[in-house]
């Protein structure tokens, strides 16, 4: 298809190009090269079943871009539409080349892209979460002040509305889960009662009340059973209060010493826990393991403001955020019984309050949130260590989650502050060329 926008094209005038009817199922990769070139360009979007799958606009440079796209929520026979869109003047031509659908996930060439800002969103956030709800795709943001913001993504602008906001106070950690097909939304307090909210088709509306002075919540299932984990300061004292799901609602199962700054997990048909040693005291990182009836210690780990599973080809590792006594962020690898150094990062930082693993083009990341230094950055797993991707320019970075949707990936930052006021804006980032 090309597209040449001078006379007698006007600007808005369109030309599409339909493929034959093809089958879409599981993960397909869609892939083609196109070329946008001229001062005045328009843009060009390419849909499959009235969805769009991807939209470009503006100059390109001089050059064939090649257009790799995953798509996995479409399913039977459609047609692939390509609309080249006339820009404002005749300095503008849209050409594309080379189409083709294959059954798998696209390969991403990994040192081409980048994540560049997308949308802003929120105003001085210290948690997020992402979750879909009957194919709806939702952020949450939560205020440490005031407010926790829930956004919910528009499929014809392709941007994030502002879609309820709870009224929640002294927030530092939101969990989102679900159980039997129910949608929940867990609050901290720290200084009051915590919330958890419950999906009633349209908002979130409080279910039930959990423990008090609570900081931090982490959600598992252990044999297909819930639980919640809940940081809470008993008497001054930092504790573990892990909750079982029992005749619709949470329980108290366990207390555990220290913070519940935890990631579950299970090895070999086993299942564990790490808990981090906390953000301000130095106290061990520790592991536990299900012994049939409850949590026992296991092994000890180096302080930690924060910990994170994860696994490389079956092999099982655990990344330790850096602790104020030591900027160091550390990664250890599972052998057999226990957990072995396997690479010390220097993230240069006492405030690294997030640790989040994720993968891309077949690859895993680790992203570190370092509030100290104003900057989040990200590695990338290549020749059997994690070696530094990309640096972001945040504001007091507090939380992470990346999530892909409809061929796009993205990463979601909570930025606490600019400079000393709590009033800068997180911000979402699209995983992009930058052409």
């Amino acid at each position: 298809m090309y597209i040449e926008a001078s006379s007698p094209h006007q600007p808005g005038d369109d030309a599409k190009l339909y493929s034959p009817a093809l089958k879409f199922f599981g993960i397909m990769c869609l892939e083609f090269y196109y070329y946008m070139s001229g001062a005045s360009i328009g843009s060009l979007n390419v849909t499959v079943n009235k969805t769009l799958v991807f939209s470009a606009s503006g100059h390109k440079g001089d050059v064939w871009n090649k257009a790799s796209i995953n798509i996995s929520s479409i399913v039977g026979l459609h047609w692939v539409i390509f609309e080249g869109v006339v820009g404002s003047s005749y300095t503008g031509d849209i050409a594309i080349d080379d189409f083709s659908l294959k059954a798998g996930s696209c390969f991403y060439d990994c040192f081409i892209y980048h994540f560049e800002t997308y949308q802003d969103l929120s105003i001085g956030a210290v948690a997020v979460e992402y979750f879909t709800i009957k194919g709806s795709l939702f952020l949450a943001f939560a205020n440490f002040l005031n407010s926790t913001f829930i956004y919910k993504f528009s499929d014809s602008t392709r941007k994030f509305f502002l879609y309820e906001t709870l009224d929640t106070k002294n927030v530092w950690d939101i969990e989102y889960f679900t159980i039997s097909d129910e949608h929940y939304l867990a609050v901290t307090n720290l200084f009051n009662t915590s919330v958890i909210y419950r999906w009633n088709g349209q908002l979130f509306t409080p279910f039930e009340n959990t423990a008090a002075r609570a900081w931090e919540f982490s959600f598992f299932t252990v044999d297909k059973e819930p639980y919640l984990a809940v940081s809470s300061l008993i008497s001054s004292i930092s504790r573990c209060i892990i909750y079982k799901w029992k005749n619709n609602t949470f329980e108290k199962f366990q207390v555990i010493e220290g913070p519940c700054s935890i990631d579950a997990f299970i090895i070999d048909n086993e299942t564990y826990f790490a808990q981090a040693g906390g953000l301000f005291v130095q106290r061990q990182s520790v592991v536990y393991k299900w012994s049939g009836e409850s949590f026992s210690k296991l092994q000890t780990l180096p302080p930690a403001s924060e910990i994170k599973f994860f696994n490389i080809n079956e092999q099982v590792f655990l990344a330790l955020g850096s602790q104020r006594a030591n900027p160091n962020s550390y990664i250890y690898k599972w052998e057999g019984s226990q957990f072995i150094l396997f690479q010390s990062i220097s993230t240069n930082s006492s405030w690294v309050l997030c640790v989040h693993s994720f993968v891309m083009c077949g690859q895993m990341f680790l992203g570190f949130t370092d509030m100290d230094n104003d900057k989040s950055t990200l590695y990338r797993f290549s020749l059997d260590k994690f070696t530094k991707y990309q640096e972001i320019s945040t504001f007091g970075p507090a939380d992470m989650r990346s999530f892909e949707y409809k061929g796009y990936t993205y990463l979601a930052i909570a930025n606490t502050r600019n400079s000393a006021q709590r009033s800068t804006k997180s911000t979402l980032y699209k995983w992009t060329t930058g052409m």
